[in-house]
């Protein structure tokens, strides 16, 4: 009622989830007026309940692996040059929720950072409202326009980097991480970055233009 900010914390691939259920939950998070609707994944903490046998077998989940966003290096250890990373084993689909269903929920996840968070479209966003129209369907006619071909290759970019950096072997990427130079790629943000964040910053750099006609022609959409 105040106009406070308001913010939203959703996770996607939780037991039981679907294309479907995650999408209703962002729209009826977004309609509900939050201001900041923030997107995570399902990270699978050793000692949980989650991430026992039992539950995964139970909802068939298919996990990978990754580095976590800015937590690697090299670090100094009692005299000796270690090199060190953190990597999460995160839940990327499940009986309910095949992967491919998952890599279009997190290009839905890019959409509402770029279009719904932070106030950048925030005069749209008023618009729509007071209109008493959907910003979710709104936001699903940004993602359904494919005239943008600089913003359409941006979100190939994305999907194609949500992929890579998921690993299916511990081991694996354990022995990459150990690996000449590998590092430093890290360090350098060519990998390990974090996808939300460093997207929405290129698609407001590369792609503003585009974005304008686009947000303009899709309003004009939905009205």
């Amino acid at each position: 009622d105040v106009g406070a900010n308001s913010y939203c914390e959703t996770i996607l691939a939780l037991p039981g989830d679907s294309r479907e259920k995650h999408l209703k939950t962002l729209e009826m998070a977004i309609s509900a007026g939050f201001n900041q609707v923030s997107t995570f994944q399902l990270m699978l903490l050793p000692g949980s309940e989650m991430c026992t046998r039992e539950t995964r077998e139970k909802y068939a989940m298919d996990t990978r692996f990754r580095v976590f966003p800015r937590c690697f290096g090299y670090f100094d250890v009692l005299g000796k040059r270690v090199i060190a990373a953190e990597i999460e084993e995160i839940c990327v689909g499940s009986s309910t929720l095949p992967f491919d269903d998952y890599l279009q929920c997190r290009v839905t996840h890019l959409m509402i950072a770029i279009f719904h968070n932070d106030g950048i479209f925030g005069t749209i966003l008023k618009f729509i409202r007071q209109h008493k129209l959907s910003v979710f369907r709104w936001l699903e006619l940004l993602g359904n326009n494919t005239s943008a071909a600089r913003f359409e290759n941006l979100k190939a970019d994305f999907v194609s980097m949500t992929r890579d950096e998921l690993w299916d072997d511990e081991q694996a990427l354990h022995a990459f991480i150990r690996q000449d130079g590998s590092i430093d790629r890290y360090i350098d943000g060519d990998i390990g970055i974090n996808l939300l964040f460093t997207f929405k910053s290129r698609a407001m750099t590369e792609c503003g233009e585009e974005l304008a006609v686009l947000v303009r022609d899709c309003t004009l959409d939905l009205l």
